[in-house]
């Protein structure tokens, strides 16, 4: 054939998955077929088989229309459907955007003059008061009027051509100079041009003008940065307004007159916003056209705005445009302008929306969508312009335009969720934020020109399946484009240049639209714009005359080239093609969805034909994509393609199709067989019946079949002595199994021998397919096909057995892990699990478990000399343990196949065979391994053999037809061969060498390949990987992971493995393993897949060569799997190409082209007779009616005028009836309806009136009676209680006393018997006189010394007598007290009084009893009690006289008892002293009389008890136990004297401050010596102690003083410490009752007994032994009761004191607190809009965990005190745990009771103050914070739960475990449900987790302690006395210097240190 020099083949054994290039094979002709036609290249009668790649080329021609066919099939299948829904969608958008023009075009023409007279603007005039205008204050000005106080910003960088301009235009502003002040933020970076700022601003402040020069220390946020760091100066709190201008501008000096009455007297205004008038829009065109765009926005879209939602666009403008050529149509956006600037705005509403923010580079735009969201408005001024300068060269616009476009977009990514959920403002107003400002204007009109007009329509010339409406293509633009130049009339001739301008620069804004919401690199590009200070005059006429040297790359960029070259190109696109369709054709064209649909043509417009399709659509389509339909086919199709009239595709797929629907699934083309799964059994296809009417039949005679195929290869094999191959292809679930399995049926069949054994041929051969699949291949998303068993194909059950546990065995190995052995380089099991895999593998192996574990770690290594045994590591133990599962599996596919061919009883003499191969195809997919590499090899030489066979075949066919034909060379794919496997450079080669050396990796095998293969074509190496390589297959590229090639490629049978599988004693496995040759039984022989498969494969390739071979297709035609479902373009990506056999060939689209010639010469004979006759008939019938009508038209129109002018004249009458008629009624009504409201109204009111003052005078009724009914029960209840206490009290301690006293006098008469006795002594002892006379002396001292202990007990005689006085005003003050109490309703406790007697407890029970009987009959006598209540009180005021006679009696006998036993104990120590004295000075052991006596008086038991004495509480006989009691004993007395007097200079020493020695607390040390060397801690009776506990007591009155806290703290604990180590209780003292240590047992019950008494039962014992001068160590002193006393009492002040200073602190940080858990307002809005890089938002952020640092500094300050003190670091541990325990007690209950708290902001906020802490901690140290941190445990987990993301992803486990182990179930289900996100929009937990909670607490809801979710403070003591002893270290006592005030005392010598 002339024309043809391509041929394409197609059909066959092998779906190749992903080619799209439409070949086909035929049997006697070939012909070519695109997938956009049929019969435009070659011949005709060409179906289609799909899926197959092209495999040939010839001359030039064919390559191109090879190329033009590939692009036809790929635009049909993808690029096509793709187009049409992008032009859609952007058409959609254009409508939209329309839209949304036509809505601001109405809205500035109609809303805008009648906006701005909604608000209020009169002029301010100087000195207008409140009174004057009520509106002012409230509407934004100072209070007492006058003009408000203005701020004017101006932003500079570097401006040294305008700086003067704008300063002074701000200067010049017509405002009063102390209304105003003019702040330059200047960021320049040139040193000069900030001197020169500076200077200028320095000239104006000379002249009067209040101007600030500020400069920062870097450009952090650009100019918002600059703003917002103007913002926080002082002197700017004072400003209510604040106007911006930038650089450039020049505002008139009656701006803020014009603009600040606005925001005056409208307080919900926030902006005023003036309109730009540039100083250069006729410098050259391209300021001419930005003045065009910028008076759109001002007067469309600023004004539109302002009148509708009174909220209009910033940092921007849109614009649209439209060009009216045939090339390009386009319309743009633009971005909107910065307003704002050249705005005034209200401070108070900067600060509301957040302040100015620097997150985007429009920062206008962002300040005032936040400021919208909170309800503020905005007004634009048209008439107020302000001078400013335009971009001066393409680049600095481009930038401008990247800044603004950009900026918008990103702030629509970042601000769009919280316009949707902010709550302040309407749905409307977001609706039209989100919509109308954002979505319309900043994205559409960005995206829509550029996408649509610049590559949709461009691309659909080269789509002819695309058609774009001309609605969208002209209407749509062109609308939008004069409502766009209407409002600039002047300007509409520059309307061609603004267009092509604008198309250049909507490419850059859509690409700075898509960098804005993907935040890409460029997204926060900021570059100032240039000014050149071009205004009026400013410039120098030669400068304004120099054109500047421009350059074409600052004018054109690269990609502005590349988008103009795509557009020329598609401009200049093939125009048409010639195509033989004409009106009234029957064709087929394309359809999306059924992939074709056949109609009718009825237009054709140049390329485009409108088809009225039979589904009634009506379809335009190009010419070159339809196709004529056979009207004369049959109705049931035909059996072969060949015999279509029209062979291209919709001709296939409906031939396909009919027979589908018709059950025909066998389909022939040529010789090739088509067969489409049908998903249902067909029984009558596939009987016996059926296969013996093929039996023997010619192919072709009968029906197509798959069983015509199987008898010609059967036939040929048996007639010819050929081997036949059948080769079956298809994709998954087009049935190749099944269509294999009838070929096998078949030919078992016809050569089957009889049934052995009950198993026929016919079985085995079906039965072997699924067993071999099951152990060949994996189970696979497209391999599903099930195990069957084993016994049909001759497998005993031993042998299965024997398989099974092979399996068993394999999948236990798998399982067997290594770890590093204890030897270099060994390995060893891992653990047990893999002992226990090891062990079942040999117990299945029937091997030896020990040798298998050696064969696995361990090789041998023979050499000459000797045999080597060498371990291996881990890793290789691991490969030797894959290699050996390998092997086995290996070797048992292999039986199999051995065992299943030898029982279905292949001949291995045969000379003639039917191979039938059934095999998926090529494999691509997202990782491909070593496996898809075999397999894409294997396709290749099966696509090779495919290509030679068939084009060889066919041209031998045309040669035999004698056909003019071009020769075919068809496209071999050798050279992809070559690189897999030629030798010695192949991959195969390469990967066999890799392998075979030790250190080799999959990398160096990489980097081989990229060295080897680097220039080859069908190699290539992957940029972003350095071990994937690429192969460029016949069917596509495909990227292979090298990462285990390598591993899969080694097949080696190890010597050990060998030997040991040999050695089984399962003769199954053994028999898989024999033994190796002698050579190799000692070493390991390397083998490889690669190779093995290579030469497998050429064995199949060779067999394949000597065959026959027979092609049969299988299609699947649907995706669901179902009968009777034909999904048309399922099938077209399945067939592509067919072929068949007729006796006439012709060329590809001759029939149809003679079909078509002969319809276009009738039908245009036919057009041109009707044409003609037509015209005369029409012709006539027009005029007759252009005559009528013109008649008619004249009279009618007089008639309808006449009849519209009296409508006119009506309505206008009904409507001024109608008007004056329905005021009427409406004022009557309003006046009725006033009327009656009001006295409704009235009535209402005085009822509710009524009614509560009702109420309240019968509350307060109520509550009087109840008060005083209340107050009588009480008081009497309390009057009766009170009186018989009183009584029970005297009574028992009038017999207390009684006794007391008789048990002294008792004492006095046994004094006087031991003085006989002594003299008695005295006599006898002669040779003692000399001692007798030092006596004398010694009693001569004493007696002075007594002498003063007398004059000091008159002076505290004195002072008891003083504090009695006191005490008696005490009690006067606790009556009254009292008294109120009765008065007031009391709340009476009953409080147990633990009394000792039984007999008076009793009586005391009795007597509540009656006292409790007589309250009740006081309650039911209530009224009667009312009476008498004036009686009862004299009763009580009597009994109250009596009562405080009685207790002055009291108090007069207690403190004489006192002063008794204090003479009592002074007496008894001085003779002890003297006992001891005497003792250590006599020279012998004979003492004399005296002495003897006083020490058996002294060492009696004493035994005093102050329970069983009885004194007589009469006052005429108080003085009777001074005279009976009378010791007259001198020397005594000046002994006591003397001691008393020491210790009151020890008490005024301790008073005073002692400060430290070291760390030792002076103060502590000196009472613990003087005590000790005083032996106090040893005798009975003491009243030092007291003493010192009333010094520490008066010194911690003042509980606020927190250094004398810390101060004494340290003394008492260091005292209490030396008391612990010192003091041991006696034997007796623990004998002391316990009824009478209760008492004591609290903590003031300890503070406030007594020390000069021994309880009732104590014995006093005493030591005897030698005193000791100084105290230099601690010694255990045996302790009397008072000392122990002493000791519990100081452990309560050390307690109390604790407490105090714990106490103190809490008081101190709880007001903190309040502040700390909820972040204010401001700090919430900061933490919303993210962290900033100024060093100003640093200081705010300081600002705002201000509270959180005044905690720490309190606990700062608290612990210096506590360190200065020397307070131990174990109480300092303690007091800062509890304190931290308290914070996170009120922070977390806060948080879960306040659900605002419950924020990600806040918890934010709380986490920054929590890391104050913690820093704190880490300042303080273990030694004094301890455990403090751990206390906060509960609000650290609960605000980390608050602020971390993705709260809805986090079960309940991770959340109870992970997250917050220490809360409650309660608590996380209260913090989930409180929880709102603030700053992100996020959602709290899951539903589910919710539910489970609730699940959670309901089964815990029995349980009270659960139930509550707060936590509660512990305010208790935490430690002991114990735990102080331990905590502190040994305290050496012995060098403490005394204070000055007793150092020179010659009493206290003892506490000065010893000499060294």
């Amino acid at each position: 054939m002339a024309g043809a020099s391509l041929a394409a083949v197609a059909a066959g054994w092998l779906d190749l998955g992903g080619s799209t290039t439409t070949s086909l094979l035929v049997r006697r002709r070939w012909w070519w077929l695109s997938s956009s036609g049929g019969g435009r290249v070659a011949a005709e009668r060409s179906p289609l088989l799909g899926w197959w790649p092209a495999a040939a080329s010839g001359s030039s021609p064919g390559v191109a229309e090879a190329l033009r066919a590939a692009w036809d099939a790929a635009r049909a299948a993808a690029v096509a459907p793709a187009l049409a829904a992008a032009s859609w969608a952007f058409l959609a958008l254009s409508a939209m955007l329309l839209v949304d023009t036509v809505f601001l075009a109405a809205a500035s023409i109609i809303l805008a003059p009648r906006s701005r007279r909604r608000y209020r603007a009169d002029p301010i005039v100087a000195g207008r008061g409140p009174e004057e205008d009520d509106e002012d204050e409230e509407a934004g000005g100072r209070a007492g009027g006058g003009y408000p106080m203005v701020l004017v910003q101006i932003p500079m960088y570097n401006e040294r051509e305008v700086y003067k301009l704008s300063i002074g235009a701000a200067c010049g502003l017509a405002w009063p100079s102390d209304s105003v002040i003019v702040q330059v933020l200047d960021d320049s970076t040139d040193p000069t041009v900030k001197d020169l700022v500076e200077l200028e601003c320095k000239l104006w402040a000379n002249k009067g003008k209040n101007i600030k020069y500020e400069v920062r220390d870097n450009r952090r946020g650009y100019k918002a940065g600059a703003l917002k760091q103007g913002m926080l100066y002082d002197y700017v709190q004072q400003c209510d307004f604040v106007a911006v201008f930038d650089a450039d501008f020049q505002p008139e000096p009656d701006f803020l007159v014009r603009t600040v009455p606005y925001l005056v007297h409208n307080p919900r205004i926030a902006l005023v916003q003036a309109r730009w008038e540039f100083v250069n829009p006729n410098e050259f065109l391209m300021t001419r056209i930005q003045k065009m765009t910028l008076d759109y926005h001002f007067k469309v879209e600023q004004e539109a705005g302002s009148s509708t939602f009174a909220f209009f666009g910033f940092n921007g403008m849109t614009g649209k445009s439209l060009s009216q050529n045939s090339i390009i149509h386009n319309f743009v956006g633009l971005t909107h302008l910065t307003s704002g600037t050249a705005g005034v705005w209200r401070i108070s509403s900067i600060k509301e929306a957040g302040g100015w923010e620097d997150r985007t580079t429009v920062e206008d735009m962002d300040l005032a969508v936040r400021a919208g969201l909170q309800g503020w408005k905005f007004i634009y001024v048209g008439d107020v312009k302000v001078k400013s300068e335009l971009p001066s060269n393409l680049k600095a616009y481009r930038r401008q335009q990247h800044r603004w476009t950009c900026g918008a977009a990103n702030l629509f990514r970042k601000m769009g969720a919280e316009i949707v959920l902010t709550k302040e403002v309407s749905f409307w107003r977001k609706l039209y934020l989100i919509y109308s400002f954002f979505f319309i204007r900043k994205l559409v009109a960005h995206v829509v020109p550029f996408m649509l007009y610049c590559v949709v329509i461009p691309l659909s010339v080269l789509i002819p399946e695309v058609t774009v409406p001309i609605w969208g293509v002209v209407y749509v633009p062109t609308t939008i484009t004069l409502l766009y130049a209407i409002r600039s009339p002047s300007s509409l001739h520059f309307i061609p240049f603004w267009i092509l301008f604008e198309n250049v620069m909507s490419f850059h804004r859509t690409k700075a639209t898509f960098i804005g919401l993907l935040e890409l690199g460029s997204v926060n590009e900021w570059v100032v714009t240039e000014k050149l200070g071009n205004s009026n005059c400013t410039k120098p006429v030669p400068q304004i005359l120099e054109k500047p040297t421009c350059r074409f790359w600052d004018r054109c960029t690269i990609s502005e080239i590349v988008v103009a070259i795509f557009l020329f190109f598609c401009a200049t696109y093939n125009l048409g093609t010639k195509v033989n369709i004409i009106v009234g054709s029957h064709v087929w064209a394309e359809d999306p969805g059924i992939c074709w649909v056949d109609g009718e043509v009825v237009k054709i417009k140049g390329e485009e034909a409108e088809i009225q399709g039979t589904n009634g659509k009506t379809i335009v389509a190009n010419l070159s994509k339809i196709y004529p339909k056979d009207m004369e086919a049959a109705a049931g199709g035909v059996d072969d393609m060949t015999k279509l009239s029209y062979l291209h595709e919709p001709g296939v797929l409906q031939n396909l199709a009919i027979r589908y629907e018709l059950n025909e699934i066998y389909t022939y083309t040529g010789n090739i067989l088509i067969a489409v799964n049908p998903f249902q059994r067909l029984p009558h296809l596939y009987d016996p019946h059926m296969m013996q009417q093929y039996k023997g039949a010619p192919f072709g005679e009968l029906s197509p079949h798959v069983f015509a195929v199987a008898d010609v290869a059967y036939r040929a094999m048996i007639n010819e002595n050929k081997s036949n191959a059948i080769l079956v292809s298809g994709e998954s679930g087009a049935g190749k199994t099944e269509t294999t399995k009838m070929l096998m049926r078949y030919l078992a069949y016809l050569g089957g021998r009889a049934a052995t054994e009950g198993r026929t041929v016919e079985q085995q051969v079906l039965e072997s397919n699924p067993v071999l699949e099951a152990f060949g291949n994996a189970k696979t998303v497209r391999n599903n096909n099930s195990r069957r068993a084993m016994d049909i194909v001759g497998i005993s059950t031993q042998e299965q057995d024997a398989i099974f546990r092979v399996v068993a065995a394999i999948l236990h190995i798998g399982n067997i892990e290594f770890s590093k052995g204890k030897e270099v380089d060994s390995s060893v099991l891992k653990d047990e699990k893999s002992k226990f895999h090891l062990e079942t593998t040999a117990e299945l192996l029937m091997c030896n478990p020990g040798a298998l574990e050696d064969a696995l770690c361990k090789r041998v290594m023979v050499t000459p000399e000797e045999v080597i045994k060498r371990s291996l590591d881990p890793y290789n133990a691991t490969v030797s343990r894959d290699g050996l599962a390998k092997t086995i599996y290996s070797r048992l596919f292999d039986w199999l196949v051995d065992k299943i061919n030898s029982s279905i009883g292949q001949d291995a003499s045969s000379k003639c065979l039917i191979g039938v191969l059934d095999i998926y195809g090529f494999e691509s997919f997202k990782s491909n391994s070593f496996e898809q590499f075999c397999i894409n090899y294997t396709n290749e030489k099966l696509q090779q053999h495919f290509n030679q066979h068939v084009f060889k075949m066919e041209q031998e066919e045309y040669t035999k037809e004698q056909i003019d034909w071009s020769y075919i060379e068809f496209v071999d794919n050798q050279d992809v061969l070559d690189l897999i496997e030629k030798k010695p450079g192949g991959v195969i080669a390469l990967l066999d060498e890799a392998c075979m050396f030790p250190k080799s990796t999959h990398e160096t095998f990489s980097q081989k390949l990229y060295q080897t293969f680097q220039k080859h074509k069908r190699f290539v190496k992957p940029k972003l990987s350095r071990t994937d390589f690429t192969i460029c297959h016949y069917a596509g590229e495909v990227l292979y992971q090298s990462d285990q090639f390598l591993d899969k490629n080694k097949d080696y049978v190890v010597a050990e493995h060998q030997e040991l599988l040999s050695a089984s004693k399962c003769s199954f496995i053994s028999g898989l393993f024999p033994p190796l040759p002698e050579e190799t039984s000692k070493s390991s022989k390397f083998s490889s897949i690669g190779a093995r498969f290579k030469q497998q494969l050429q064995a199949l390739m060779d067999t394949l060569n000597s065959t026959e071979p027979h092609y049969i297709r299988c299609v699947k035609p649907n995706n669901v799997l179902k009968p009777a479902i034909f999904e048309n373009v399922n099938v077209m990506q399945q067939l592509r190409c067919g072929i068949g056999k007729t006796k006439v060939f012709l060329r590809a689209g001759q029939m149809a082209e003679l079909d078509a010639r002969r319809t276009e010469v009738l039908s245009a004979a036919a057009k041109t007779i009707q044409g003609k006759m037509r015209t005369h008939i029409m012709r006539k019938k027009f005029l007759s009616l252009r005559k009528a009508s013109v008649c008619l038209q004249a009279i009618w129109r007089g008639r309808l005028a006449c009849k519209l002018y009296d409508n006119m004249r009506r309505e206008a009458a009904a409507l001024k009836v109608q008007k004056n008629q329905r005021r009427h009624q409406a004022r009557r009504s309003y006046k009725l309806q006033y009327a009656s409201v009001l006295v409704v109204q009235t009535a209402l009111r005085a009822m509710a009136a009524r009614n509560e003052f009702r109420f309240k005078k019968q509350s307060k009724a109520a509550v009087t009676i109840q008060a005083r009914y209340r107050c009588h029960r009480a008081h009497l209840y309390h009057s009766k209680l009170k009186c018989a206490a009183i009584v029970a009290q005297c009574r028992w301690r009038g017999r207390i006393a009684r006794k007391e006293l008789k048990k002294l006098k008792m004492e006095a008469r046994e004094t006087g018997a031991l003085k006989e006795a002594k003299d008695k002594l005295e006599k006898k002892v002669e040779e003692l006189t000399w001692r007798v006379q030092l006596e004398k002396r010694m009693r001569t001292d004493l007696e002075e010394a007594k002498a003063q202990e007398l004059s000091k007990v008159q002076s505290s005689m004195e002072a008891l007598q003083a504090k009695l006085e006191e005490a008696n005003t005490m009690l006067v003050k606790e009556r009254e007290a009292a008294k109120i109490v009765v008065e007031a309703p009391p709340v009476v406790q009953e409080t147990q009084v633990v009394v000792q007697d039984t007999e008076k407890i009793d009586s005391l029970t009795t007597e509540v009893q009656e006292l409790k009987t007589s309250l009740q009959s006081e309650k039911q006598r209530a009224d009667d009690l009312e009476k008498k209540r004036s009686e009862e009180e004299q009763a009580n005021e009597e009994k109250q006289k009596k009562l405080e006679e009685t207790e002055i009696k009291m108090r007069q006998f207690q403190d004489y008892l006192r002063r008794l036993e204090e003479k009592l104990a002074n007496v008894e120590s001085e003779n002890k002293v003297l006992r001891q004295q005497a003792v250590s000075m006599a020279p012998s052991k004979i003492l004399s009389g005296r002495s003897k006596s006083n020490l058996q008086r002294s060492s009696e038991n004493v035994q005093v008890s102050s329970n069983d004495s009885k004194i007589t509480l009469e006052s005429n006989n108080t003085s009777s136990p001074k005279k009976e009691y009378d010791i007259d004993d001198k020397p005594q007395k000046s002994l006591n004297e003397k001691q008393q007097e020491n210790q009151d200079l020890l008490i005024r020493c301790i008073a005073q401050h002692l400060s430290y020695a070291g760390n030792r607390p002076v103060a502590a040390c000196i009472i613990y010596k003087c005590l000790l060397h005083w032996r106090s801690f040893e005798v009975e009776r003491t009243s030092v102690f007291d003493r010192i506990i009333q010094t520490i007591g008066h010194a911690i009155e003042t509980q606020e003083n927190n250094e004398v806290l810390a101060y004494w703290l340290s003394n008492a604990s260091t005292l209490l410490l030396l008391l612990q180590r010192t003091l041991k209780a006696s034997g007796s003292t623990g004998m002391a009752p316990q009824r009478r240590r209760s008492s004591s047992a609290t903590l003031f019950g300890r503070m406030t007994q007594s020390f000069r008494g021994t309880p009732q039962g104590v014995n006093i014992s005493l030591i005897n032994g030698s005193m000791v001068t100084g105290v230099e160590t601690l010694r255990q002193v045996e302790a009397k009761y008072p000392a122990l006393l002493f000791k519990q009492q100081l452990t309560a002040y050390v307690e109390k004191i604790y407490g105090m200073i714990r106490d103190n602190l809490k008081k101190e940080i709880s007001p903190l607190l309040g502040l700390c858990i909820q972040a204010p307002r401001t700090s919430r809005a900061s933490l919303m809009k993210g962290s900033s890089r100024s060093n100003t938002n640093t200081a705010a952020q300081q600002a705002l965990i201000a509270h959180w640092q005044g905690i720490v500094k309190s606990l700062g300050n608290f612990l210096n005190i506590l360190k200065v003190n020397n307070v131990p670091p174990f109480l300092v541990r303690k007091v800062f745990t509890q304190i931290f325990s308290f914070i996170n007690v009120q922070l977390f209950n806060s948080l879960l009771l306040r659900r605002e708290c419950c924020s990600f902001s806040n918890g934010e906020y709380v986490k920054a103050g929590l890391a104050e802490l913690e820093h704190w901690c880490y300042r303080a140290t273990d030694e004094y914070a301890g455990s403090a941190w751990d206390e906060l445990k509960h609000i650290r987990q609960a605000i980390g739960f608050l602020v971390i993301h993705q709260k809805p992803k986090k079960t309940l486990d991770e959340i109870s475990h992970d997250l917050c182990p220490v809360l409650s179930i309660q608590q996380l289900y209260r913090i989930s449900t409180m929880y709102w996100d603030d700053k992100y929009g996020t959602h709290s937990v899951s539903p589910e987790v919710i539910s489970n909670m609730r699940v959670l607490m309901t089964e815990d809801s029995n349980n009270p302690v659960s139930n509550s979710f707060l936590l509660d403070d512990d305010s208790s003591i935490p430690f002991s006395v114990d735990d102080i002893s331990k905590s502190m270290e040994q305290i050496d006592i012995s060098d403490i210097e005394p204070p000055p005030l007793i150092r020179e005392n010659s009493g206290f010598v003892f506490l000065l240190p010893p000499p060294e």
